[in-house]
């Protein structure tokens, strides 16, 4: 009987412990922010979109809505600091994530079309394609230049060496042109600034 009494209340307690956990853990206390976005966002809305996905059984579309889950989980975890974890979790954040999925789908469509294996350049066509839908409409490279130039002669550079300060007077939204394509279009902009 005794043993009992006391698993009973071990068993109460241990509730009690994990609803406290669970309540710190969401209200914010200690400056502890709430994992989940709570304005929506970008994250929620490929989460809504992934347990849809499941419901209509679409196999390739949840897979791949679960490994941009993934990898945005995984750079909030490698995040040194609070501040940087949270920005794995903003929109940007999983803009970016976003971003390296499509060049890894990318590089696996040149790689298949090399091998000619259309089959399999397909299937990553199609993923990239999905994954493209989450992400603002794309500057062409034309505007990428034009807004390279723009942030050259605002700043005044001469050198690959004021890159950092032009990179920082670049005004495209974050997602609608990768950081490569920005940087390439940035140095070839100082380049032609230095030579006239």
């Amino acid at each position: 009987m005794y043993l009992a009494r006391s698993l009973a209340a071990y068993r109460a307690v241990g509730q009690a412990a994990l609803l406290a956990r669970s309540f710190t853990a969401t209200s914010g206390v200690h400056g502890q922010e709430d994992k989940q976005p709570r304005n929506g966002g970008l994250l929620a809305q490929i989460r809504d979109d992934m347990k849809q996905a499941m419901r209509a059984k679409d196999k390739p579309r949840a897979t791949l809505l679960k490994s941009v889950i993934t990898e945005v989980t995984y750079a909030e975890k490698k995040a040194t600091s609070e501040q940087a974890a949270a920005a794995a979790l903003d929109d940007a954040g999983v803009m970016a994530a976003i971003q390296r999925s499509i060049k890894k789908r990318q590089e696996a469509i040149d790689a298949y079309g090399k091998a000619q294996r259309e089959d399999l350049a397909a299937k990553e066509r199609e993923e990239r394609n999905m994954l493209a839908s989450y992400l603002p409409v794309q500057l062409t490279p034309e505007e990428i230049d034009a807004e390279a130039r723009r942030a050259v002669a605002e700043v005044g550079a001469t050198s690959v060496k004021d890159m950092g300060e032009v990179m920082r007077a670049i005004r495209i939204a974050p997602g609608c042109a990768s950081k490569q394509a920005i940087a390439t279009a940035v140095r070839t902009a100082i380049t032609q600034a230095s030579s006239t």
